[in-house]
């Protein structure tokens, strides 16, 4: 009998331990009344069921490492990088949710040594399959202090429902895993002990257990190879044997390939098994052999295909936090299709569940994983466009080429947004084949640092001391770093520079008016970085006083999101009348004209001017217009209030102060500004 007659006993994991509430591997089909009746002779094999066992054996032997390799990953994602948020119910793609919740024990408010987890699984749909249960983690070695490197313990109490046999049964019992990740190299050491790691079916008396077992997977980035070796065993009720599991040459394979080279051994009392990876023929497919122990002659070796076998999951390499849609591809020499796996950020994997991936510092280096080395020769252009309202910044890369690694260096700090990454035409692997037709890969920055304010005075008096002050929020609740550096203007000597606030004198100002820029950057425990830039208005006699600025809201046409001032009577001209005041700005390749008008015309007077509209379009109605640099709005709205104001019998300007805000057609975004003329009221 063959193995292809038999084949439909080894289709995953779920078949097979439906066996358990058939009467076990025999296939007699006979209640378990019957069966008591005629102990004997059930005990005795007949020939036809030594075929049907070996394939038990075999995927038993395959599924029990898959499943341990699979929760292992599921749980370091949570550890490792902290990529999802705890107390939080995560939603799953079918509807279900997780929930991970911290036993904070030394209150660090991060996951750290003897820190415990526990995951409640509500329904959740993870690779063809829907848990419900709970997962307790001890966490036994740091990750805080060194986030690449971690170890871990658990305890499983789960149910899954396979969704090929359409069954529910009991994942319980633990494991301690070690996983390392740097930007070569992903380590997993997984030891199951005496106690085990356990799957049964809800009418089954007793489990299937994997027990004293040893599990090393390595991915050699760099190389675009993975090697894994099982050695250990399973205690089968189905069987009524123990299955010894052995690695004589581990499996290797291209990432996210089934393997081409390795195979694995098992062993009961009176069968043995043997499952080797075959690429010549069909890499799709293992090669099958097994004998009777007492014969010590195996089958010839038949094509089975792997995905009878087993989900996949122990191969697959990439895209670890992302345990809903696995796949697995059979190794052409042809293809190279699924080659662009995964973005890796400083060496942690980051792809979303809705296919975007997150950059979580302001100048990261970008590795694009492939799972075959690339071909330095003819690279293609590889472009990163931050998405913008109105039009896209290309941001200048940095590329080189290390083995299977794509490895991208913004030559400037990427900014928080949405970015995508373009490649134009064919990429070629080293054996010579290519892939073409990349879709633009999406990329978001988050603030994980927010700077929530960056501010001091407006302008200074020579002589007065400035207050500096910054406030940065970590998502990660931890502390923050901040330093002060002056860009522009009269130098001063910084006080406190490397703290939240910091101080100066305004020095003596030469001109009549002079603008003091300064950036204030601050940074959290993972060395992520946030920068503001302030800017002050320095001048040694109010009448000397000339500064205009703004801050325009992003999303805001006029202002395109950001700040700027001006300062200085060759900077800004005002040119005023019974009816209007209007400044205009020309600096460098910057220029803006401010409009001010009450309604009907005539001298303004402090006070505030609402609902105004475009000038000249304000028949009646207070009249506001800040446009510059191509561009203006068609219609708009806003309002503006003086401080203070004074004019010459002539009805000519002397001073203002006012402060204005300027909404451009009908939107939200706003932009808002001070002029100051001959006047530091209220600035």
């Amino acid at each position: 009998m063959t193995l292809s007659s038999n084949i439909k006993y080894g289709i995953f994991l779920g078949t097979v331990l439906s066996l358990t509430a058939c009467g076990g591997g025999s296939g007699s089909g006979k209640s378990d009344a019957e069966n008591n009746t005629n102990d004997s002779a059930e005990s005795i094999k007949q020939p036809d069921d030594y075929p049907n066992d070996s394939v038990i054996m075999t995927t038993l032997g395959l599924n029990l490492p898959e499943e341990t390799i699979r929760l292992a990953e599921l749980v370091s994602q949570q550890i490792q990088g902290q990529s999802v948020p705890l107390d939080q119910s995560i939603l799953c793609i079918n509807g279900g949710n997780i929930k991970w919740t911290l036993q904070d024990n030394d209150h660090n408010q991060i996951v750290s040594i003897g820190d415990k987890l526990v995951g409640n699984f509500n329904e959740c749909s993870i690779v063809n399959s829907i848990l419900r249960g709970t997962v307790q983690v001890d966490v036994i070695a740091p990750s805080s202090n060194k986030p690449q490197s971690i170890a871990f313990s658990t305890q499983s109490n789960l149910q899954e429902y396979n969704s090929y046999n359409k069954a529910w049964y009991d994942l319980s019992g633990g494991f301690k895993a070690e996983k390392t990740v740097d930007a070569a190299r992903i380590q997993l050491n997984l030891t199951v002990d005496e106690t085990g790691f356990s799957i049964q079916t809800l009418t089954a008396k007793k489990p299937e257990k994997l027990l004293n077992t040893t599990i090393h997977k390595t991915t050699d980035l760099v190389a675009g190879r993975y090697t894994l070796s099982i050695n250990g065993k399973v205690e089968s009720t189905i069987l009524g044997d123990m299955i010894q599991i052995s690695t004589p040459t581990p499996f290797e394979g291209f990432l996210n390939t089934y393997p081409d080279k390795g195979s694995l051994n098992f062993k009961t009392t009176m069968l043995s098994s043997n499952i080797t990876a075959n690429l010549l023929t069909n890499n799709a497919s293992a090669n099958y052999t097994f004998a009777l122990n007492a014969k010590k002659e195996m089958t010839s070796p038949e094509l089975v295909p792997w995905a009878n076998l087993i989900n996949g999951f122990m191969f697959d390499n990439l895209d670890e936090t992302n345990l809903i849609n696995k796949k697995m591809f059979d190794y052409q020499s042809n293809e190279f299709s699924h080659s662009l796996a995964v973005t890796r950020i400083n060496g942690l994997e980051l792809l979303l569940d809705d296919g975007k991936y997150q950059v979580n510092n302001a100048q990261p280096v970008i590795t694009l994983q492939f799972s075959r080395p690339i071909d330095t020769k003819n690279l293609p252009t590889i472009i990163l466009k931050q998405q913008g309202i109105y039009t896209d910044e290309t941001v200048a890369l940095n590329v080189r080429v290390k083995g299977a690694q794509l490895i991208l260096t913004p030559e400037t700090p990427l900014k928080a947004g949405e970015y995508n990454l373009s490649i134009d035409r064919d990429f070629y692997d080293v054996t010579g084949f290519y892939h073409s037709g990349f879709d633009p890969i999406s990329i978001t920055v988050p603030k994980t640092l927010t700077l929530s304010s960056a501010s001091s005075v407006g302008a200074a008096k020579t002589g007065a001391t400035v207050n500096l002050t910054g406030k940065a929020t970590s998502t990660f609740g931890d502390a923050i770093s901040y330093k002060w550096t002056q860009l522009d203007g009269p130098r001063v000597g910084l006080q406190n520079s490397e703290t939240a606030n910091a101080t100066f004198q305004m020095p003596i100002i030469s001109v009549d008016t002079a603008i003091l820029k300064f950036k204030v950057t601050a940074t959290n425990r993972a060395g992520f970085t946030e920068s503001s830039e302030v800017s002050i208005f320095g001048y040694s006699n109010e009448q000397n006083l000339i500064a205009l600025d703004y801050i325009s809201d992003e999303g805001d046409y006029i202002g395109q999101g950001k700040t700027a001032a001006f300062a200085g009577k060759n900077i800004i001209r005002v040119n005023s009348s019974a009816q209007a005041i209007s400044f205009s700005v020309d600096q460098a390749n910057d220029w803006w004209t401010l409009d001010l008008q009450k309604a009907g015309g005539g001298l303004l007077k402090v006070g505030q001017y609402k609902n105004a509209v475009r000038y000249p379009f304000n028949t009646n109605v207070n009249g506001i217009s800040f446009s510059g640099s191509g561009r203006g709005c068609n219609t708009l709205t806003g309002s503006f209030k003086v401080y203070d104001v004074a004019y010459d019998t002539a009805g000519q300007l002397l001073r203002l102060s006012a402060d204005f805000t300027q909404y451009c057609e009908g939107g939200k975004p706003a932009l808002n500004g001070r002029v100051r003329y001959h006047s530091a009221v209220n600035f």
